[in-house]
Order: structure tokens, then C-alpha cells, then sequence
């Protein structure tokens, strides 16, 4: 599912920012 990969990239992406 396309939502799933999303839903981790942007998690990655906000474990990273922070």
C-alpha cells in the first residue's frame, strides 16, 4: 500500500528533523 510507504517515509523524515 502506497499510504504505508508514505506513512513511514514521513515518519523517517520527522525522526530525522527532530
Amino acid at each position: 500500500m502506497p499510504a504505508v510507504v508514505h506513512l513511514m517515509k514521513v515518519a523517517r523524515l520527522t525522526i530525522f528533523q527532530t
